[in-house]
């Protein structure tokens, strides 16, 4: 399985994180919502903007596997691994581009 370490935010229902590893079939995501092994997430995340200002958007539905132990402090993140069962890709325009065209 190939994994690539990548920081990018991570939108989901109930709440968010951040990537730490992003691969073919799965994702290691740090977070302070409150998941559990076994729960169904939907969520997406952005890949920065190619020279055109395009921003490929990924959803995916994924499977939480893994739940470490919350780390101490006011953050109170954890490491998630979480298993893809659906990946869907899209494009979208930079919307820094499309103010930068109106201008």
């Amino acid at each position: 399985m190939i994994s690539y370490p990548i920081e990018l935010r991570i939108d989901f229902e109930g709440g968010f994180g951040r990537s730490q590893v992003i691969g073919q079939e799965d994702m290691m995501v740090r977070t302070s919502a409150p998941l559990v092994v076994g729960q169904t997430i939907q969520g997406s995340f952005r890949l920065t903007a190619d020279w055109h200002g395009y921003v490929t958007v990924v959803r995916f539905a994924a499977t939480v596997l893994a739940v470490g132990p919350r780390a101490r402090g006011p953050a109170g993140l954890c490491a998630v691994q979480a298993w893809f069962d659906r990946l869907e890709f899209a494009t979208e325009i930079d919307p820094s581009r499309e103010q930068r065209r109106a201008a």
